[in-house]
């Protein structure tokens, strides 16, 4: 006996072949969007961050005041890679380094994210106090980026592939500071603990009362107690 083979209806055909005629790019607009609108929302609160200069104080002050403007915003890494790009709009700026710096340490720390590469490569000027008060994070950056990096950091790792200027881990409680590329001087004056690496040619060293500084993989200056 012949098998018969059945065919197969309009209805039937649509059904299964419904979930392939539905494919549609939607989903990857939408995350287009939402990225879109989280860049905005950035660039907001780095447009009301008012850098002011009270001397003791400056640093703290603003950088909570970052906090306070980001509060509610959601980001990612990829948000503040191409927030980093977008800063180049506003090297113009009055203070211009120093917001730039306090904004990226402050969206660092509060970020759910634990590791991030940033390029700072696109900005012609010099940041300051990149890495300010740094302490669970593994940050990488591609670029110089100015003087006193991980000023007051606590912990996590900060690689710069480039330069760096004065200061360099002042004020330093621990963590790990590696500079590929060279450092200028005053290098961890008043630090109190943690690491400094530098893979390239460097000035000066004030070192503060603990803490180790490695030269090429060498451990170059360590100072165990105060004073």
């Amino acid at each position: 006996m012949l098998a018969v083979k059945r065919g197969i209806s309009a209805t039937n055909m649509d059904g299964r072949f419904r979930r392939y005629t539905q494919e549609t790019h939607r989903p990857v607009r939408q995350v287009d969007v939402k990225e879109g609108r989280t860049l905005a929302k950035l660039t907001e609160a780095w447009k009301r961050f008012k850098y002011w200069n009270n001397q003791e104080q400056v640093l703290y002050e603003n950088y909570h005041s970052v906090l306070w403007l980001i509060r509610k915003i959601e980001y990612n890494g990829k948000d503040l890679e191409k927030f980093c790009i977008a800063l180049a709009e506003f090297q113009d700026e009055k203070n211009f380094a120093e917001k730039a710096g306090i904004f990226l340490s402050a969206l660092i720390g509060n970020a759910k994210e634990t590791n991030f590469v940033l390029d700072l490569n696109q900005l012609s000027g010099e940041i300051l106090y990149f890495g300010l008060y740094l302490y669970d994070k593994n940050v990488t950056v591609n670029g110089n980026a100015g003087r006193h990096v991980g000023q007051w950091m606590n912990g996590g790792t900060l690689t710069v592939n480039g330069n760096v200027g004065n200061f360099l881990g002042e004020c330093m409680r621990g963590g790990k500071i590696v500079v590929n590329g060279n450092t200028g001087n005053t290098i961890g004056q008043i630090m109190s603990g943690g690491e400094i690496h530098l893979n390239g040619e460097f000035g000066e060293i004030w070192m503060g009362f603990k803490g180790r500084i490695y030269h090429n993989g060498k451990l170059h200056l360590e100072k165990k107690h105060y004073g």
